[in-house]
């Protein structure tokens, strides 16, 4: 068994046994331990949860302080302008 430079827990978690046939077949091809299956899996969903956080945050921000018409604009004419000044 690996040993890990952090701390660890033991669980025990109750599955959905056509659930633990594909977490064992997905294991088998990545020829990694069922701990590490199950970590790797726990942790991309709590990447994915942070993220989904900050997108809300980010809406809820945008919602109370939308872009005003005149920054778009600028912004556009800005853009418009750096392509002008490229040579082709």
């Amino acid at each position: 068994m690996k040993t890990h430079a952090f701390k660890t827990a033991k669980v025990t978690i109750s599955l959905p046994k056509d659930t633990l046939r594909k977490v064992e077949l997905i294991r088998g091809k990545l020829e990694i331990d069922r701990s590490a299956a199950i970590l790797e899996a726990i942790v991309y969903w709590l990447d994915q949860k942070d993220k989904q956080e900050m997108e809300t945050r980010y809406e809820q921000g945008y919602k109370k302080n939308p872009e005003r018409v005149a920054d778009v604009e600028a912004l556009y004419r800005a853009g418009l302008e750096s392509f002008t000044q490229e040579e082709w």
